[in-house]
């Protein structure tokens, strides 16, 4: 009679099995990376939409302040109380590198 001969390649199913869980890890990755991207993309464009509301906002402040700054003269200041010095004293500052050097006041 004749024998049944089966010839196994476990080498070759264990192979298969590996290709196929890293085309599926693969595609996993892709998706998950795309979506990661389209959402940094998302908070990107959101991000500059406030930056560009807030750059409106505080260029209508400082022109507010401007305003406002070259309102006031000398003769509003004196309606308001306000007196000149007769005696103005001021501070002289050393330069900052005097300060910082190891041979100074020490």
């Amino acid at each position: 009679m004749y024998k049944v001969v089966s010839i196994t390649y476990p080498l070759r199913r264990i192979s298969f099995y590996a290709a196929g869980f890293l085309s599926v890890a693969s595609l996993l990755f892709y998706v998950y990376f795309i979506s990661q991207a389209v959402s940094a993309a998302v908070k990107t464009a959101e991000a500059d939409k406030e930056i560009a509301a807030f750059s409106r906002e505080l260029t209508a402040l400082e022109t507010a302040y401007i305003e406002k700054k070259s309102s006031i003269t000398a003769e509003l200041a004196k309606q308001l109380g306000f007196q000149e010095s007769e005696n103005p004293e001021f501070i002289s500052r050393k330069a900052l590198s005097e300060g910082l050097s190891l041979g100074a006041g020490i």
